[in-house]
Formats: structure tokens, C-alpha cells, sequence
């Protein structure tokens, strides 16, 4: 009987500590998560590390690199500031003055299927200045961007493959 009553007392204390945190987690909501910024875009593809190292630097050739590390795995660009490198094709073309955003591509290595794979993850961290003296606001991003990085990795890596096949037929 004693050890039923030890075991309902862990459990009241238990739910009491779970609803205190969780109530008090959802009026302290930080600014971040009520921007509901949209997280790092990924693919994985199926081609071996370095040919998707290579692919993402010619992906990226328009911007400015800062990070260029093929041993951590790890490219960044410089701040590109307002539309001066991409827009979307659906919206003109507007300068927006303070706006700048910067990306970091990660890759990673592994396998799929017991075949080679690579990972990329491309975030984008969008931010506008407001004024001179307040801190820079993050806006979020709609994807677009990354997606077409994206697919021009992939048609990189399509074209590589393309010519290496052409040049074993070649060789035969």
C-alpha cells in the first residue's frame, strides 16, 4: 500500500513539473518560431562525394564564395545583398533596400543501398535591416531559391555522367 502511494505521488509531481514547463513554453514563444522560418532544404544524391562537391561548387559559380571546405564538407557564400544575384521568375525584379541573405551548403557522406550517396543541405538565411541601429529582422524564405540550386546540381551531376559514358563508348 505504501509503495502504491509512493508511486502515485511520482506520478502527480511528474504531471505537475510537465504541465508547468509546457505552459510556461507556450506563452514564452521567441521571435524565431513565430516567424516560422522554413528550415534547410536537402537532397540526397546518389553519386559519390567529391562528384557532388564539384557539382555544388558549379551550382554555385554566381556567388560569392566565403567557405570553400571540402574536408568538413561545408561551403558558404558571402552576403549578397537585395536580388542581386537570383529572383524568381514569376516576380519582377524589386530592390528592396537592407534586405541581404548568405547560404550554407553543407555536405555529407554515406550510403544508400550499399551504394555511395551525398547528402546537401543548402539553408538560406534571409535578413532585412530595418534601420541603422536596430538588429537585423530574419524574414522567411519560399524555397524557391535552394530548389533551383538544387536541380542545377543535379543536372551537373547528369551531365557528368553523360560524358563519362560517351567517353567509355569512345574509348571501346
Amino acid at each position: 500500500m505504501v509503495l502504491l502511494m509512493l508511486v502515485a505521488r511520482v506520478w502527480i509531481y511528474s504531471l505537475l513539473v510537465i504541465m508547468t514547463l509546457t505552459s510556461c513554453s507556450l506563452f514564452n514563444k521567441n521571435s524565431e518560431q513565430e516567424e516560422n522560418l522554413l528550415g534547410p532544404v536537402s537532397k540526397t544524391y546518389a553519386s559519390q562525394y567529391d562528384k557532388v562537391w564539384r557539382a555544388t561548387q558549379k551550382a554555385f559559380v554566381k556567388y560569392p564564395i566565403k567557405i570553400n571546405n571540402i574536408d568538413s564538407g561545408i561551403i558558404e557564400t558571402e552576403d549578397i545583398k537585395g536580388l542581386d544575384v537570383w529572383s524568381p521568375p514569376h516576380k519582377a525584379k524589386v530592390k528592396q533596400p537592407g534586405l541581404r541573405y548568405n547560404f550554407k551548403i553543407t555536405l555529407i557522406r554515406g550510403e544508400k543501398a550499399g551504394k555511395p550517396a551525398t547528402e546537401v543541405i543548402i539553408e538560406k538565411h534571409l535578413r532585412i535591416a530595418k534601420s541603422f541601429f536596430a538588429d537585423d529582422k530574419r524574414l522567411p524564405s519560399d524555397g524557391l531559391e535552394e530548389e533551383s540550386l538544387h536541380y542545377r546540381i543535379q543536372r551537373e551531376l547528369t551531365l557528368e555522367r553523360a560524358l563519362d559514358k560517351a567517353y567509355e563508348q569512345g574509348q571501346n
